[in-house]
């Protein structure tokens, strides 16, 4: 298969079509979810699959700046040349994009999801008062992080356990 679908309707059929095994001997099947983000960046392009392609290489190193601009932020970082190189040092992260280039584009995409997960992480862990917009978005950001990469488990497993335990603690 091409390495991007060239239609809508091509992206579409691999979506509904194409069924994985998660890893050897397990039998229970699950759909590529590529296909269906490739599908809407092809809505979004307008049809157009180069241009597709290329916000879907695009796309995670923007995340990751946005995301580490956004949390640095929210600690308190004023200096906006410190949020923006750490932005870009995080969003050129070359382990990252070394996978994404291996044929793992997922991993980049998670980990540009780590900001968020680890400031809603300690805001719904962390500190005694919760609402339930924080817990949605923890959710959230950590789903989206898991549907492309399921390596982020380890990551959310040790913020968790490291919260609940200062939580405990306290």
């Amino acid at each position: 298969r091409p390495p991007f679908p060239s239609s809508l309707a091509a992206a579409w059929n691999v979506f509904v079509n194409a069924w994985q095994e998660q890893m050897p001997g397990l039998i229970l099947p699950s759909t590529n979810f590529y296909p269906f983000f490739e599908f809407i960046f092809i809505a979004v392009a307008f049809g157009k699959s180069v241009l597709a392609q290329k916000l879907f290489f695009l796309l995670p190193p923007a995340l990751s700046f946005s995301f580490m601009y956004w949390f640095l932020g929210k600690l308190g970082i004023q200096n906006r040349f410190a949020k923006f190189l750490a932005g870009l040092i995080f969003a050129i992260n070359l382990v990252g994009i070394g996978e994404m280039v291996g044929g793992a584009p997922g991993s980049l995409v998670s980990t540009a999801f780590l900001p968020a997960i680890i400031w809603y992480s300690y805001r719904v862990f962390g500190q005694k008062e919760n609402n339930l917009s924080q817990i949605i978005l923890l959710a959230l950001f950590s789903f989206l992080a898991f549907i492309f990469s399921d390596h982020i488990v380890i990551f959310l497993t040790g913020f968790i356990l490291i919260f609940a335990f200062f939580n405990i603690w306290q």
